[in-house]
């Protein structure tokens, strides 16, 4: 299987509160857009092209399914990315069923022997159409992005934001893991004190 279109993820520098990911094309076949992923926490997403923004997602219940509209592209709409169940690692990307176009039924799975997060198209055969390597998921900064050529642009920006999504939980959790363990090494510090 080919993959066309490369992106390089990494993370970038944000106003207070927010972190950020950038996505800079990496082949020639690619427009020269620059995309921007912005966050906060695991409860707004944000994507932008040129400083517009494309797709946001706010939320108040963290681990909720994630249902989303583009701002200013109207063929594709109402969108949902919902983690799979604890036992099983990976998420979900499904078309609300009131949408009257074809139903989208993706989803991303981990993969221990690419390192990473592969999308595969659920009505195509299991047909893998994406796949994220890097960034923070095997512990490095920069990241990889490889999407199909032959997927709309609409569907691309789909994949952008969701695997960014992947990527900021990453991130998140890994932030979230280091600052649970310093604080478990001052505890146990604080006791030998005692």
């Amino acid at each position: 299987m080919t993959f066309e279109l490369l992106y390089t993820i990494e993370q970038i520098s944000a106003k207070k509160g927010h972190q950020a990911l950038s996505l800079i094309p990496s082949n020639s076949t690619i427009s020269s857009s620059i995309y921007e992923f912005e966050f906060v926490d695991k409860i707004q997403f944000s994507l932008y092209k040129n400083n517009l923004k494309l797709i946001e997602y706010i939320s108040s219940v963290e681990m909720s399914p994630y249902s989303f509209k583009f701002n200013n592209i109207d063929p594709v709409n109402n969108f949902k990315f919902c983690p799979k169940p604890a036992s099983r690692k990976g998420y979900k990307v499904t078309r609300n069923k009131s949408h009257e176009s074809s139903e989208i039924n993706w989803s991303w799975k981990y993969s221990k022997e690419k390192s990473g997060y592969i999308l595969i198209n659920k009505n195509a055969q299991d047909l893998e159409i994406a796949r994220i390597s890097g960034i923070s998921l095997d512990g490095q900064n920069t990241g990889m992005l490889y999407i199909l050529e032959s997927m709309s642009e609409d569907y691309q920006l789909i994949i952008l934001f969701t695997a960014c999504i992947i990527s900021s939980r990453s991130l998140i959790n890994s932030w979230r893991d280091l600052r649970s363990f310093l604080n478990r090494k001052k505890c146990k510090k604080y006791i030998k004190l005692l």
